[in-house]
């Protein structure tokens, strides 16, 4: 039996962090994902601002080194008419996560991290501290960190229960040669208003384009159709490449995001925002706290759980803004108000883009974004009463 100060489940973006951070604090770590790298991961590959900070407070690498496209604009669309163009000093960026997880995996081994992949957790003993793979190989460790995406063993080995639908998204895509196309990479797309409770996106990604589109399964009663409308409309047809889906947490947050000496980041404790759909950020950054957590308290499970469910709860209180904001966009009451309010309001699209590059606190997000609708609304009204009059 191999025995781990610390072992992390799942190699994405969170399970790196974690494994680096340990690794570098001298705790032997092995980090375990049941696939190899360099793998396929469905992901729109947008990396925010704030995701890039957080990645440099916790590797070393210029993330440059896996940028594939960066652009200076963007455009909202409802349906398929332009209702706000932004334009930015700080670029948007973009990457392929098949490059981008392996590019930081690479660095959690050099490290000093054991990776294991291509072998799956079969079981997960929290009371003996053991996982056994499905290569037959047991693992025991003092700590353990879930890392395993929305459909955590980890989380199922703590409390039992399946992925709730109800609190899940699904995200479709595929990618398509950008000379089959006649987009600009330089000009990445948001489409509301063409799916229930979500949105579609053409983004760039080297010499493709991914198309997407992520909504809550039961607000549509076809999301695939969705989707194909959307390509044969973008693209003229439904390409023979099968079209990939996987899921997202969506307002997923946990009571607890561990228990004991087993902490669970990224998708696994549902740490996705709610209106975009960005996860590498927070994964990055729950991974990196678990970490920090166990570092400052060793020998102390109870402390170091503490401390993490401390900077967890941090998060998600930041997230629950999001969540309760997302009821203005994608709600049937409200959509169409803010899809109408959009084209007179450029500030709607600065205040967002700052929140994604981690310039305005979520309070102040939340606030400016209320007082701006109200200004909107008022507008409107004042202009109707001078029509009447």
């Amino acid at each position: 039996m191999a025995v781990y100060d610390v072992a992390v489940v799942g190699a994405g973006p969170a399970g790196s962090a974690a494994a680096r951070t340990c690794a570098l604090a001298g705790f032997s770590t092995c980090i375990i994902d049941k696939s190899h790298f360099p793998r396929q991961k469905l992901c729109g590959g947008l990396l925010t601002l704030r995701a890039k900070k957080i990645y440099d407070r916790v590797f070393e690498r210029k993330l440059e080194e896996v940028i594939l496209h960066e652009s200076h604009s963007a455009e909202l669309l409802s349906g398929d008419s332009a209702v706000l163009k932004l334009s930015h000093a700080a670029p948007i960026c973009f990457t392929d996560r098949i490059l981008f997880d392996e590019f930081l995996l690479k660095q959690a081994v050099q490290a000093g991290a054991h990776a294991i992949t291509g072998v799956a957790v079969k079981h997960v003993d929290t009371k003996a501290n053991t996982l056994v793979l499905s290569d037959g190989t047991q693992i025991q460790y003092k700590y353990l960190i879930g890392c395993d995406g929305v459909h955590s063993t980890i989380a199922h080995a703590l409390w039992g229960q399946p992925l709730n639908l109800k609190h899940a998204a699904l995200g479709l895509e595929l990618d398509v040669p950008l000379t089959d196309t006649n987009y600009s990479p330089d000009n990445p797309q948001v489409f509301f208003g063409k799916v229930n409770w979500g949105y579609g996106w053409i983004f760039p990604k080297g010499d493709k384009l991914c198309l997407g589109m992520a909504a809550l399964p039961h607000k549509n009663s076809d999301l695939r159709k969705c989707f194909h409308d959307f390509l044969l409309n973008h693209i003229g047809y439904i390409p023979k490449n099968k079209t990939q889906g996987h899921w997202l947490p969506y307002c997923d947050f946990k009571r607890h995001a561990g228990k004991g000496n087993v902490m669970l980041c990224g998708d696994a404790a549902g740490l996705v925002d709610p209106i975009t759909g960005e996860g590498i950020a927070y994964a990055i950054h729950s991974g990196y706290l678990a970490a920090m957590a166990i570092t400052a308290s060793f020998g102390d499970a109870k402390a170091a759980q503490a401390a993490y469910r401390k900077e967890y709860k941090r998060i998600v209180s930041k997230l629950k803004i999001t969540a309760k904001l997302s009821l203005l966009i994608y709600s049937k009451l409200s959509r169409k108000l803010f899809l109408r309010a959009l084209p007179h309001s450029e500030r709607f699209g600065k205040l967002h883009l700052d929140l994604m590059a981690d310039n305005i606190s979520y309070p102040a997000y939340k606030r400016e974004i209320l007082k701006e609708l109200g200004l909107l609304i008022t507008r409107k009204l004042t202009r109707n009463k001078r029509l009447f009059k």
